[in-house]
C-alpha cells in the first residue's frame, strides 16, 4: 500500500511535535478581524474588494469581507487585509 507523502508529513510533524508548516505543509495565519496570511498558496483565482480566492495546495480559500486588499505577496506567502467576515475552505 502507498502512503499519502502529505499525510506523511502531518504525521511526522505530529510526532517531532513540529507544526507542520515546518515541514512544507500550508498555513493560515489570522489576527483579528483585518488579516490574513496564507502561507505556501499556489495562486490567486479571484481577487476583489469583497471576495478574494487564493488556491493552496489541496484546498481553496476564499476571503469574504469589506475594503479587500492584498498588502503583500511573495512565491510562497500572501497577505490580505481588510474587514474579514468569511474564510471558507473549499476542496
Amino acid at each position: 500500500m502507498k502512503s499519502n507523502p502529505k499525510a506523511l508529513i502531518y504525521q511526522t510533524a505530529q510526532k517531532l511535535t513540529l507544526p507542520a508548516e515546518v515541514l512544507g505543509a500550508s498555513a493560515i495565519e489570522i489576527s483579528g478581524r483585518t488579516q490574513v496570511l496564507l502561507s505556501g498558496h499556489k495562486g490567486i483565482r479571484a481577487y476583489g474588494m469583497e471576495e478574494t480566492v487564493v488556491d493552496m495546495p489541496d484546498f481553496a480559500v476564499t476571503v469574504r469581507g469589506a475594503d479587500l486588499r492584498i498588502t503583500a505577496m511573495t512565491k510562497s506567502e500572501l497577505m490580505i487585509h481588510g474587514e474579514l467576515s468569511q474564510i471558507i475552505f473549499v476542496r
